[in-house]
């Protein structure tokens, strides 16, 4: 069954299965490959779009970032105005490391670790 759209256009691809907007799903695998022949393969992860540097643009990843930044920031101003070199020094490591981290759950994973050590330099008489 071939359906022709309007103004000549190719006719549409099938969907995938998955329906889960994943542009790079859509051809099935062949029946030699040691699969299903109905099964559909991806040629990437079903994840939302990824930046070249490695940056992760789902909201969640991006509210992470924004909040460790943004204590970070408040770190380093502290820091700067009372000449506190722990506090400075955690500020631009929160500042920094949402670009470095793959994903929302390493972002608060690490922030919570720079807290975790700014808190015991602290304690330790720096």
């Amino acid at each position: 069954m071939r359906s022709t759209r309007p103004s000549g256009q190719p006719p549409l691809r099938p969907r995938s299965p998955s329906a889960d907007g994943n542009p790079f799903c859509g051809r099935k695998r062949s029946p030699r490959a040691g699969a299903r022949a109905d099964e559909w393969i991806c040629s990437r992860p079903h994840t939302l779009p990824v930046d070249e540097r490695g940056m992760d643009f789902a909201p969640d990843a991006m509210v992470a970032a924004f909040m460790v930044s943004t204590f970070g920031l408040g770190f380093f101003i502290y820091g700067k105005k009372q000449s506190r070199l722990p506090q400075l020094v955690a500020g631009i490591a929160l500042m920094v490391l949402p670009s470095a981290s793959p994903g929302a759950d390493t972002t608060w994973l690490l922030g919570g670790g720079v807290l975790v050590a700014l808190w015991i330099a602290v304690r330790g008489g720096l």
